[in-house]
């Protein structure tokens, strides 16, 4: 079931994705993030999952961040995008609007799902 944290991270990414066709550069600055990751000794399998996505075109990168499949789900909890300062959104109403959107379209979504008789 898709939380609310898993729908803001879903607009934040396909925000990402828009600004990924615009700048394609912003890939090899969230690979350089990834490199310093995978360098410490504590590294987890999702770097080099983003490792792995973030080696691939453009196009399927910002495809698969805007996926609705369950590995895209995952791995955008760690995404290096927020750590590049030119898309963390520090803008507080923005994030408060943001997470107003995702409960309410939460609360539309799950008031007109069938019901489970």
């Amino acid at each position: 079931m898709e939380t609310t944290d898993d729908r803001v991270k879903l607009m934040y990414h396909r925000l990402v994705a828009r600004q990924i066709r615009r700048d394609p550069e912003l890939i090899e600055r969230a690979r350089k993030i990834v490199e310093e990751l995978s360098a410490k000794p504590d590294q987890r399998s999702h770097v080099f999952e983003w490792k792995a996505l973030l080696a691939q075109p453009s196009e399927k990168v910002r495809h698969f961040i805007v996926s609705r499949n369950q590995d895209a789900t995952r791995l955008r909890i760690t995404s290096p995008f927020p750590m590049l300062p030119e898309l963390s959104v520090q803008d507080e109403q923005t994030r408060r609007r943001m997470w107003r959107k995702a409960r309410k379209h939460g609360l539309l979504t799950t008031s007109t799902a069938p019901s489970a008789l």
